[in-house]
């Protein structure tokens, strides 16, 4: 049976991890740090690069998992409507939004869908997504926060917080 989870889908591939590569290693995903459990789901965020320069956008790899031993359907909404991106300073204060984040704050909370499309995410599998963020006043010399949760409903799946540096 496949229970059906309201939850991100914005893959660009999808794909299965194994647990250990050809050589014995531990795979990428097994290394990263990820974002707590929720209902069977785990999300992580990874950055390009840690050291960016002040007119550069962040880049980021958005990834998700399957931990449950049942395949999931999850929604694929696009990435702006259903993900929240919050960015802050060292010192835990949020980080004021651009032109362009404004705009895809009024998306994600207006709820609104572009397209709603229904994957079966298996057992073991992960979902892939890198994206371009260039929706927050980054200042050269600050350190920042970043994490990504999706929120679909009364669900929210955060990611793990990633740390970089602009120059």
């Amino acid at each position: 049976m496949i229970r059906t989870v309201s939850l991100l889908a914005t893959a660009i591939a999808v794909h299965v991890v194994a647990s250990e590569c050809a050589h014995g290693q531990r795979s990428q995903t097994e290394r990263e740090e990820w974002g707590p459990v929720v209902m069977g789901l785990q999300a992580t965020v990874s950055l390009m690069t840690q050291i960016i320069r002040e007119d550069q956008p962040i880049t980021v790899q958005y990834r998700m998992r399957n931990l449950s031993g049942e395949p999931i359907k999850v929604v694929d909404a696009g990435f702006w409507p259903n993900h929240r991106i919050d960015v802050t300073t060292s010192d835990g204060m949020p980080v004021s939004p651009t032109a362009a984040g404004k705009e895809a704050l009024e998306v994600f909370l207006s709820g609104k869908r572009r397209k709603t499309v229904l994957q079966t995410l298996m057992p073991g599998q992960v979902l892939d997504d890198a994206q371009t963020i260039s929706h927050f006043e980054l200042r050269s010399g600050g350190r920042y926060h970043l994490t990504i949760t999706y929120v679909e409903g009364s669900v929210a799946l955060p990611s793990n917080q990633v740390e970089f540096t602009v120059r």
